[in-house]
């Protein structure tokens, strides 16, 4: 299960980094996010990057682990971008 409850919020032009996490199932775990503002994307455990639009954005955040076969779980989030300044 995603074991994540938040994201934190962001700025434009402003690098961002906020860690995945998970109980359950078998490490290590494989990520993937739909829905993330321009600039970011799913690094390892972690999003990341420089986002580009502003907005809230509602995202879906998926966890497999490597269990054979593979047990997966999502969970829905948003993150608040700022403009930069």
């Amino acid at each position: 299960m995603v074991s994540t409850a938040a994201l934190p919020g962001g700025t434009v032009g402003t690098a961002y980094s906020a860690g995945l996490a998970a109980l359950g199932g078998v490490p290590p775990y494989s990520w993937a996010a739909g829905g993330l503002p321009g600039g970011l994307g799913v690094s390892g455990a972690s999003i990341t990057g420089t986002p580009t639009a502003v907005g809230n954005f509602n995202i879906t955040v998926t966890v497999t682990d490597s269990n054979s076969p593979a047990a997966t779980a999502s969970a829905s989030l948003s993150i608040d971008i700022i403009p930069g300044y």
